[in-house]
């Protein structure tokens, strides 16, 4: 999942155009219709910067969206997709899986639907099962609370030089 839709209708709802957001936040027009439309991978400063533009919060922006931070975690729905791609290939259903991996039905059919993210040794136990790579199963390990400060001071840093 990604967030250019809620971007969209946070600028909408706030009455701004997509040039104004672009000319508040230093891009091109053209840079924010990609945004709005997912077509774009944004760094968080960018992110921040809309935010501002906005007069939002970030949380608002993110909350309930499977957003990767430049890659780090993929979402839910990449997984899910690559997940169900995988088993139709190999050909099998929710309760072989869970029989191969050891990992209950119903926490099986979450990942299938989306509705969760596995654990790394989840994921691990399902990419052997399908005899794929980790990544190739749509799985990232997210980034630690340290790792993603790191990435957020960086990029606070980029966007407060920015707005100076």
């Amino acid at each position: 999942m990604s967030f250019g839709p809620t971007l969209k209708a946070l600028r909408i709802s706030k009455g701004l155009s997509q040039s104004e957001v672009a000319e508040k936040i230093e891009v091109s027009y053209d840079t924010v219709l990609r945004i709005e439309k997912n077509d774009l991978r944004v760094a968080i400063g960018t992110v921040l910067a809309y935010c501002k533009a906005l007069n939002t919060s970030l949380g608002e922006v993110l909350s309930d969206e499977g957003f990767s931070l430049k890659g780090l975690p993929a979402s839910k729905d990449v997984f899910c997709q690559k997940l169900s791609a995988l088993m139709n290939t190999k050909g099998l259903n929710r309760v072989q899986l869970s029989e191969l991996t050891g990992i209950p039905y119903q926490t099986v059919s979450s990942y299938v639907v989306g509705k969760r993210y596995p654990s790394k040794e989840s994921a691990e136990a399902l990419s052997v099962a399908l005899g794929v790579s980790l990544i190739d199963i749509g799985f990232h390990q997210a980034p630690t609370q340290e790792q993603r400060l790191a990435l957020l001071e960086s990029e606070l840093k980029v966007l407060k030089n920015k707005l100076k």
